[in-house]
């Protein structure tokens, strides 16, 4: 029983807690990315609100977090109104006539002269050094919490229900064997009931319906000019 609760536990945070969205950004929405430097950034800390628990009561509290703070806001808004803050934490890719990056993080980027020139963090990356004229947008990936806790407890309901069939069609196949079946269809039942309410959380949280990038194949692009 210790093992299936087990599996079902790396499989929903496999699935259901990293589940992402990806947003498509207007070329003209680049312009604010102008003269970005992580070198700029610092980290700082900040104060959230959470829960913790207190025996078996929870109780309402705060909790010290790291927050990447830019020397100025680097703020893109979407067409749908969505406003996201670009920072060396967060993954990007462009888009342009010859194709698209792959989502990665940025160490510099800069619009000038006509061009678009975009270091990535990682010096094993290549930087990218195209036209404007070339540049069709960007895509933006965030987390979708809504999407996480729906596809976590999809997945566990899923599994539960296949233990429960599993440990029905043991008892079917040999009756007077029991202690198996029982225990695959307890396990199973405690999944089932605990992966409902997971998944109608889901649905009440935002679960991103206006991304218009999840589809969009990224790392097209063929050769991006090398770093110098």
């Amino acid at each position: 029983m210790r093992t299936m609760l087990a599996v079902a536990a790396v499989v929903w945070l496999g699935s259901g807690c990293v589940q992402m969205a990806r947003y498509r950004i207007d070329p003209n929405e680049l312009s604010s990315l102008d003269g970005y430097d992580a070198k700029n950034e610092r980290t700082t800390t900040v104060t959230v609100p959470t829960t913790y628990m207190v025996g078996k009561t929870p109780v309402a509290g705060t909790a010290q977090v790291p927050q990447l703070v830019t020397d100025k806001p680097y703020r893109l808004i979407h067409p749908s109104g969505r406003i996201f803050d670009f920072n060396s934490g967060t993954p990007m890719a462009f888009l342009t006539t010859g194709g698209a990056t792959d989502l990665i993080r940025w160490r510099s980027i800069s619009l000038t002269g006509g061009t678009l020139q975009a270091v990535p963090l990682k010096a094993s990356e290549l930087t990218l050094n195209v036209p404007m004229t070339d540049v069709k947008g960007a895509v933006f990936q965030v987390p979708s919490i809504g999407r996480g806790f729906l596809q976590g407890g999809l997945w566990t309901t899923g599994i539960g229900a296949a233990a429960g069939l599993v440990g029905l069609l043991l008892y079917g196949s040999n009756p007077n064997s029991f202690v198996v079946p029982l225990s695959l269809g307890v396990v199973g039942g405690t999944m089932v009931l605990s992966g409902l309410p997971i998944a109608l959380l889901g649905l009440a949280y935002d679960r991103n319906s206006d991304a218009d990038a999840d589809d969009l194949k990224l790392g097209t692009l063929g050769s991006p000019s090398p770093k110098k």
